[in-house]
């Protein structure tokens, strides 16, 4: 049992989940909501999609994110600027990752927590194993007694090794990342790693400037009908 097995399930980290979820919806809500408006603009409905991930037990879900890719042969690539199937739109999306705010809503159902591991998907977890199967023994077996999250673990460090073309490291530093987070045991470092998030974005401002948001107000009259049908992403999305 990891040491921070009893924190993870304690009535602390829920009331610690519901603050930061509410802190994004506060902070990123109108910027997700302006676009959403823009893909629909873009592209068309949905705004939204599912993609199948696993979660506590292994369990397979569907988790929410914005859309920001089309369907289509061109070839994956790791640099988000380089993949020809990211809409204009979905670039400075995933830049700053609002394309994630709809997971908010997994937190508020149980489904997931805001800081922790990165729920996976079937590809994922088949590189992991592949990448050094000791290690990921002990990761798998963590992995399924608790949710995942939105950030956290060692997500972060695996996406920057991920861009410097090093995935076997970027691989074994994300299991052994998580591993270290299912140890601890405390609020703080949940506060240290989520606000750790901005500055990482702010690094790369940059490369990509999101448009003015001008006209979120009537953005929110678009709103209600985002959910109305959002299908199963068949896309294979660049890992991040």
């Amino acid at each position: 049992m990891k040491r921070g097995d009893a924190y993870l399930r304690s009535e602390e980290k829920q009331m610690v989940d519901a603050g930061m979820a509410m802190t994004i919806a506060l902070m990123l809500g109108p910027a997700a909501l302006y676009g959403a408006h823009c893909i629909r603009a873009e592209e068309g409905s949905p705004a939204l999609y599912r993609h199948p991930r696993y979660g506590q037990g292994w369990a397979s879900f569907d988790m929410l994110k914005l859309r920001t890719m089309i369907e289509g042969n061109a070839p994956l690539h790791k640099d988000d600027r380089l993949d020809k199937r990211i809409t204009h739109t979905g670039r400075w999306l995933r830049r700053y990752n609002l394309d994630e705010v709809p997971q908010i809503l997994h937190v508020l159902k149980g489904e997931m927590h805001v800081v922790a591991p990165r729920a996976v998907d079937e590809k994922e977890r088949e590189r992991l194993a592949d990448t050094d199967p000791v290690l990921y023994d002990e990761w798998e077996d963590a992995y399924g007694r608790y949710r995942p999250g939105i950030v956290g673990g060692g997500n972060m460090a695996q996406r920057k090794l991920l861009r410097q073309g090093k995935p076997a490291e970027a691989y074994r530093v994300r299991m052994q990342g998580d591993l270290r987070f299912w140890d601890g045991d405390n609020m703080g470092r949940d506060v240290r790693e989520f606000f750790a998030v901005p500055g990482e974005f702010l690094a790369h401002w940059r490369y990509c400037r999101p448009p003015v948001f001008s006209d979120i107000v009537s953005t929110a009259t678009a709103a209600a009908p985002l959910l109305s049908t959002v299908p199963v992403s068949k896309i294979e999305e660049p890992e991040r």
